[in-house]
């Protein structure tokens, strides 16, 4: 049974990866807190913040990815909630569900804990998106991508090549925050708040990506179109267009992301992109080895703080 805690406080959330663990920036709607000098801002590092944070995620998956009511209906109940869908009593019943399930005591799991840190639901929404695109959340990955670059490049050129594309289209695209990403997106494709979080992680995104296709190029001595920064940043939008594409396609089902031998569409289309950008046959790269000697400590990927 839960450890029983006071209804007010929460432990920290757990497993939260290194390097995503300040909010600082990422939460900036908090209601003010009354302190000897009067008010002031809140911490947005109190436990709280995060756990009714991830119980918004949590809720949001459930609406967007997950409904499966009939959409008259879901539109016309939904109208007066966070990105038109998610009530405020969803977000509490999944922070209750949170915390049980990490064996934690919800305590007081209702709207007034929610307010207590936001005033009004559009500000948590604000927040909320804010925390879906934060850019520490995609740091990390690219921070495991810096640490497998050497395990990677003992690999042939063709192996690399299949690992990535086939990692990032199933596993990385198919974390909860990246499919809620894109499907925000796509559901809300004007909104100004998304299509500026959007934008400035997709920018760096690309220029973490494109360092780590400098390394590999240079690893396995593969001469990218004239060998330009700009082609490196082109041949990382190139191939965050293919990923997302094949995953999206994949969702619908798995075999749609299939060629009819078997091959994985992501996998294909790179390599075809590769051996045009390259000039040379797919089959004489596949083949490539790596200098082991050639990656250094400053070719770890790497996001721009965008705080």
């Amino acid at each position: 049974a839960p450890t029983r805690r006071r209804s007010d406080t929460l432990p920290q959330f757990p497993a939260v990866a290194a390097g995503d663990e300040d909010l600082t920036g990422v939460v900036r709607e908090l209601r003010p807190v009354m302190g000897r000098g009067g008010f002031g801002p809140r911490d947005p590092n109190e436990p709280d913040v995060r756990w009714l944070l991830e119980s918004g995620v949590v809720a949001l998956g459930r609406m967007l990815l997950d409904h499966r009511d009939n959409l008259d209906t879901f539109a016309y109940d939904k109208a007066n909630a966070i990105l038109g869908g998610v009530t405020l009593a969803e977000v509490m019943a999944a922070f209750a569900e949170l915390a049980r399930e990490r064996g934690v005591d919800p305590g007081a799991a209702n709207k007034a804990r929610l307010r207590k840190y936001w005033i009004s639901a559009l500000l948590y929404q604000r927040d909320l998106l804010r925390y879906l695109f934060r850019p520490a959340f995609y740091a990390t990955r690219m921070a495991e991508v810096g640490d497998q670059l050497p395990a990677l490049l003992s690999m042939t050129f063709g192996e690399l090549v299949g690992h990535l594309s086939v990692t990032e289209t199933d596993d990385a695209q198919g974390v909860l925050i990246s499919r809620l990403q894109l499907g925000l997106l796509a559901a809300f494709p004007r909104e100004p708040q998304i299509q500026q979080l959007a934008a400035a992680q997709y920018d760096a995104q690309c220029a973490a990506w494109a360092q780590v296709y400098r390394v590999i190029s240079a690893a396995y001595r593969v001469t990218i179109g004239d060998g330009s920064a700009e082609t490196f940043d082109d041949m990382a939008l190139l191939f965050s267009l293919v990923v997302e594409g094949a995953h999206l396609r994949r969702v619908v089902d798995p075999a749609e992301g299939l060629l009819t031998r078997g091959d994985h569409v992501a996998t294909r289309i790179i390599q075809l992109l590769l051996a045009d950008l390259s000039g040379r046959p797919w089959e004489e790269l596949a083949q490539l080895r790596a200098d082991q000697h050639s990656l250094t400590s400053t070719d770890r990927p790497a996001l721009a703080d965008q705080h």
